[in-house]
């Protein structure tokens, strides 16, 4: 297990040595009031071409920034962790500017007020008028919904593994800043019969989130998500888990911020571990950034970005796997751990007000199953291909 720490560390590193020798962080910032940050954020959340419009003329007619200059809030990627480590960075909090709360704009956004206009000519495009992207229940808000499915080849060994997870993310009305997220996920398992291992393995969570601001340059992210991980034979309290995180961001600047904190996983072999990082654009490079963050580094290059609608790709490392309790043949109850590490190239094309989807493929090392009472059982090395959908 150290070795595998080792190794996201390492992964880490050099995401941040190729950060510093792209560009430097520059210390000047513009001034951002509160004032400045409730109006960014109630502003850009829904899309006025009008407004874009004379925003577009105005700049063009003087380079100097000016107060109506927002930047666009960034779009968080798709939050996908089957069985691994869970999503470090908030997306966009609040998600509804119609509850008039002291809101602001989302402090781990990389762009800077100068850096972006709407572009009137490429409003976002709705490609969801066929299904309801958001609705409203007993005092709730509904949306996000995600679908992601993965598959890792059975190796030489023959053990892989073929992933289905749907979820969607709801928010109470009153209080926006909480996210409630069910989600529910089932792993079919391709394994020879050398191996004792269910044919199917289910996750079923709610993760409970919260996002809170103190101020302009401290915020809080944390959340809980309670769960049941098993093949549904074994249903004892070995199949109940509960994976949390708790993180610290400062916002040093527009282009630099830091996290700390931990992540609970609650897993056999790993039960919890540091959250350490930052997350930088280089001010000469805006759509780069480099998130530094233990134990899920990536780096983001956005190759198009049109109002809040971006393209982009991605490399990252992660910590796969997974526990779950078992049933084994002879009628037995287990648990078996399932690990990996994971080294992606991905794209993603997102679109907040119609479908975000992404394509990523992996290297998939260090893989390994784990029993109570057996010796780890070490296979070899795969691949992986993800393919997302949100709305």
């Amino acid at each position: 297990m150290q070795r595998r720490i080792a190794v996201l560390l390492v992964m880490g590193s050099l995401f941040a040595i190729a950060g510093e020798s792209v560009s430097r962080a520059e210390e000047s910032q513009a001034e951002w009031t509160p004032q400045h940050a409730l109006k960014q954020y109630q502003s850009q959340l829904v899309y006025d071409p009008n407004r874009a419009a004379a925003n577009t003329r105005q700049s063009s007619a003087s380079p100097a920034t000016r107060e109506d200059d927002i930047p666009e809030l960034e779009n968080a990627p798709v939050d996908v962790a089957i069985g691994g480590v869970p999503d470090l960075i908030p997306s966009d909090f609040p998600p509804n500017p119609r509850d008039q709360l002291n809101a602001v704009p989302n402090p781990y956004s990389t762009h800077h007020p100068s850096s972006l206009t709407s572009d009137p000519c490429c409003p976002p495009t709705n490609d969801s008028k066929w299904f309801a992207k958001e609705f409203s229940l007993f005092g709730t808000t509904w949306n996000k919904h995600l679908f992601t499915t993965s598959v890792i080849p059975a190796s030489e060994d023959g053990v892989g593994f073929t992933s289905l997870e749907i979820g969607t993310q709801i928010f109470p009305n009153a209080f926006p800043l909480l996210r409630v997220s069910p989600r529910f996920a089932w792993h079919s398992v391709d394994r020879p019969d050398s191996i004792d291992l269910p044919a199917n393995v289910y996750d079923t969570a709610v993760d409970i989130a919260l996002f809170l601001p103190f101020n302009e340059q401290w915020s809080f992210f944390g959340g809980v998500a309670p769960g049941l991980y098993t093949d549904f034979d074994n249903t004892s309290s070995d199949a109940f888990r509960v994976i949390g995180r708790a993180l610290l961001f400062y916002k040093r600047s527009e282009f630099l911020k830091y996290a700390f904190g931990f992540v609970y996983l609650d897993r056999e072999d790993i039960s919890a571990l540091p959250a350490i990082g930052a997350i930088w654009t280089p001010q000469s490079t805006p759509n780069l950034t480099f998130e530094i963050m233990f134990p899920k580094p990536r780096i983001k290059y956005v190759l198009e970005k049109c109002g809040e609608a971006e393209n982009f790709v991605y490399l990252g490392g992660e910590l796969g796997g997974g526990t779950w309790a078992i049933q084994e043949r002879s009628g037995r109850d287990t648990i078996v751990t399932y690990n990996d590490l994971k080294l992606a190239l991905g794209y993603e094309k997102s679109n907040p007000e119609g479908l975000t989807w992404f394509l990523e493929t992996a290297y998939v090392f260090d893989r390994s199953l784990e029993y109570p009472d057996q010796p780890e059982v070490d296979l070899s090395s795969s691949g992986m291909v993800r393919v997302g959908l949100k709305y």
